[in-house]
């Protein structure tokens, strides 16, 4: 599908409210495993006096492996580590969450979208929260 000159909204249980519940905050960067290091870079470059990163798991009730991970990976990142990789994608190939993404039953968590998921900086951008009057954007930085 194409969705040039058209406008996405995407929605998502656990991120729109953890959006919302850092409102206050002076800046807010979304990230996953495929820009974390896109992430860590941007952090570093900024310099911030704090950096806060929240791993928002299953709606933001349940903690998830993934973003466990993923905060944890970043962080290692930001210590000016060299995290393993192949130990990251490992636990969370194997993890108790990832486990419907291989079950042929889960229709609604095909295969695919773990792989996609857990691409590993395949992107070299950030996505930023940006406030417009009442509402917030994510725009590509």
């Amino acid at each position: 599908t194409d969705f040039s000159g058209k406008t996405a909204v995407m929605s998502t249980s656990a991120g729109t409210c953890g959006i919302i519940c850092a409102k206050k905050a002076d800046e807010i960067v979304l990230g996953s495993f495929v820009c974390a290091k896109a992430v860590a870079d941007y952090i570093l470059k900024k310099r911030p006096d704090t950096v806060t990163l929240v791993a928002l798991g299953n709606a933001g009730l349940k903690k998830t492996d993934e973003d466990e991970l993923c905060a944890a990976y970043i962080k290692e990142l930001l210590q000016g580590k060299s995290p393993d990789e192949e130990y990251y994608l490992d636990r969370l190939r194997h993890s108790p969450d990832a486990q419907r993404f291989f079950d042929p039953a889960k229709k609604h968590s095909p295969e695919g979208d773990f792989y996609c998921a857990s691409d590993l900086n395949r992107f070299d951008f950030v996505m930023k929260v940006q406030r417009q009057g009442k509402y917030m954007e994510i725009i590509k930085e």
